[in-house]
């Protein structure tokens, strides 16, 4: 969000007056993720089709039947009310400020009917099954988040590919720096991920060692 003009900038200069588009867009895509664990977690504690034999009765009936109308549901509010503002409401200005306007209000738009079946999902869920949420581990990913964020914010903006690409690398290692200082989980997991490596590694050596011998021994005989 913080880099969404170097972002645009880069494919060509003139799109990153439409920052807010991609920052409105970013935050739609994080609701919509939201919304894809709960809604995989409420389809896989339905069972009604575990005997083999479906009914109509049992299906509209079903937790799944209702998950699957939910898309229906932010198209009955979304598209009227994106048709009204792009079709209804006057705007005055140039042609570039006029299209700006219109993408962030269909966008806000989206994130409000995603919002809101989110919302529904999410209590819908808690009737059927509860879910622990590690509040603590995710309240430190969003501190090392803001903390990254500012520092990408208060440097100064890149206009180039290979600017815009050192300056997101270097966002992204202060990120898993402060995370791995202040979160034990991400350090245990970094372990975990050196050590597979390792015994991949040594695996992978192995093999190779045992190809070579049985190479050898075919040649001798």
């Amino acid at each position: 969000m913080v880099m969404s003009m170097s972002f645009l900038t880069i494919l060509k200069a003139p799109y990153g007056v439409a920052w807010p588009v991609l920052v409105g867009l970013t935050i739609d895509t994080l609701i919509q993720l939201l919304y894809a664990f709960y809604n995989n977690c409420v389809m896989g504690v339905e069972v009604f089709d575990a005997g083999g034999k479906i009914s109509i009765r049992h299906l509209i009936r079903s937790k799944i039947f209702k998950v699957f109308s939910v898309p229906y549901i932010q198209a009955a509010i979304a598209l009227p009310l994106s048709y009204y503002v792009l079709t209804q409401i006057p705007l005055a200005g140039s042609v570039q400020t006029v299209a700006m306007v219109r993408a962030v209000e269909v966008i806000s738009i989206l994130i409000a009917a995603h919002l809101s079946t989110f919302i529904g999902l999410y209590w819908f869920m808690r009737r059927s099954i509860r879910i622990p949420v590690a509040w603590k581990s995710i309240g430190k990913y969003v501190l090392a988040a803001l903390v990254m964020a500012a520092v990408l914010f208060l440097l100064p903006t890149t206009l180039t590919l290979l600017s815009t690409i050192g300056k997101a690398v270097a966002g992204f290692g202060l990120y898993v720096v402060l995370l791995l200082a202040i979160d034990k989980q991400a350090r245990d997991l970094v372990k975990l991920i050196w050590l597979e490596l390792r015994v991949t590694a040594r695996q992978l050596t192995s093999k190779g060692s045992f190809d070579q011998n049985n190479g050898a021994g075919s040649s001798e005989n």
